[in-house]
């Protein structure tokens, strides 16, 4: 008997479709939706699971840029302390050299007047005593002046390295955001399917 070209269902001697053609389109359709029904909840659990996944994720990102910023922001503390001694240290490096140039003066004229007076001798004895003495808190400032724009170089290499770090978990940060939300749209998207 020929079948209707629509339907694939064969047509009864009197009215209607055969029934066996209906109850086996039927069968075919139901589990032909139940298979894609049980896919879609598969690719939704997995969907769910990623976005899950991904949110620890991106909460872990913003917890380590938070940490990240408050190393950057002591960093910055601790470069403007460097700074800050540093410019004392200069300033006081600046004062002994000036204490050491008027006191070399003097040397020189102590031993202009050493000829002419036993006293001055001893004045000039004195003198380079004194001047050895801020020739040695000189040689120490000027130790620890070295020692300082070192450090203040180190501060400065790590705080770039962290400011570095820090806009390189930022983009990662919203990359993820990004993705998360795509996420939630496709489940929306998704939920929007199954109820209708």
């Amino acid at each position: 008997m020929a079948k209707n070209e629509g339907t694939g269902f064969r047509r009864k001697f009197i009215g209607g479709f055969n029934n066996n053609d209906v109850i086996d389109y039927i069968a075919n359709a139901s589990r032909t939706w139940k298979n894609e029904k049980e896919a879609l909840e598969r690719q939704l659990a997995d969907t769910e699971k990623r976005a899950t996944a991904n949110k620890t994720e991106l909460v872990k990102f913003k917890a380590e840029n938070i940490i990240l910023t408050s190393n950057v922001e002591k960093l910055t503390t601790a470069l403007s302390e460097n700074e800050a001694r540093l410019a004392e240290e200069t300033k006081q490096n600046e004062i002994l050299s000036s204490k050491n140039s008027e006191l070399l003066a003097s040397v020189s004229k102590l031993e202009v007047e050493l000829s002419q007076s036993a006293d001055a001798k001893v004045k000039l004895e004195k003198a380079e005593t004194e001047n050895e003495k801020l020739a040695s808190a000189l040689s120490a400032a000027t130790a620890e002046l070295e020692s300082l724009k070192e450090e203040l170089a180190a501060a400065n290499e790590k705080l770039k390295t962290l400011e570095d770090e820090n806009k390189t978990l930022a983009s990662r940060s919203d990359s993820l955001k990004n993705f998360a939300e795509g996420i939630a749209s496709m489940l929306a998207g998704l939920n929007g399917e199954k109820n209708n």
